[in-house]
């Protein structure tokens, strides 16, 4: 499975005694039951994952069995067109994790928005959040967690930085490379308006002059909605936004 990526490797442990982590697997394991979700439960030190199938909402996805996901899922998880990004998002979450423990605590999680089957008629999306769940005593990530979730997201995926403490979002810029407040990935009225006019076929130099932009202006402010969105053309960007009912 993709999220098997999230396991950390090169940790240097001490030489401790593992010998409740069996009791700690079933906490996690019996916590998913009574909340009815499904968790994978990362265990950095075995490299080992844990799968816990609890959301019953979720089972036409997974399947249902509780401690495995379904052949189908998985393959579908190894079809996803923008795998290559979802890796790159693996990576960069496990990079926060063991270079910043003094700044995170489990007020802090990561979450990827990804569209699986896209384009077919069994197109569906998913949220998965991960979060650091237990840390050694020298400051070593021994566990983290994984929910998944159902989602609305349309588009390329989409990496999140959530700070529960402070109540903020931040989003990951594949342009800059940094994580940037989830306003600055919002639409103005200006860009839904230009989306709006794009999509009922209005050439760029009458739009321009319409809004009073140079042709210039009008060409980067749309580059600007493309990275915003996540998207690669004025038809995506138009289709997205109106899934996010934009217009």
């Amino acid at each position: 499975m993709i999220f098997k990526k999230l396991l950390i490797k090169k940790q240097k442990f001490r030489d401790v005694d593992d010998k409740g982590i069996n009791i700690f697997l079933a906490n996690v394991e019996a916590l998913c039951c009574i909340e009815q979700v499904t968790k994978l439960l990362l265990d950095h030190k075995s490299q080992q994952a844990y799968v816990y199938n609890y959301d019953p909402s979720l089972f036409y996805l997974m399947g249902s069995e509780r401690n495995s996901l379904s052949k189908e899922i998985i393959e579908q998880f190894r079809a996803i067109e923008d795998l290559p990004i979802i890796k790159k998002y693996c990576d960069i979450i496990n990079k926060y994790f063991t270079d910043k423990t003094n700044e995170f605590d489990r007020t802090y999680f990561f979450s990827i928005d990804f569209v699986c089957n896209e384009g077919t008629d069994e197109q569906f999306s998913l949220c998965i959040k991960v979060l650091p769940y237990l840390y050694t005593s020298n400051k070593k990530l021994h566990a983290s967690l994984c929910f998944f979730e159902k989602s609305n997201h349309t588009g390329k995926p989409k990496l999140k930085l959530h700070n529960v403490k402070d109540q903020k979002v931040l989003v990951y810029s594949t342009a800059t490379g940094h994580f940037i407040d989830q306003e600055r990935t919002e639409l103005s009225p200006l860009e839904i308006e230009i989306l709006r006019r794009s999509g009922e076929g209005e050439k760029e130099q009458f739009m321009a002059d319409a809004l009073e932009l140079t042709l210039g202006s009008l060409k980067r402010i749309k580059a600007g909605i493309f990275e915003k969105l996540k998207v690669r053309s004025i038809s995506e960007a138009i289709f997205v936004a109106y899934k996010q009912g934009l217009f």
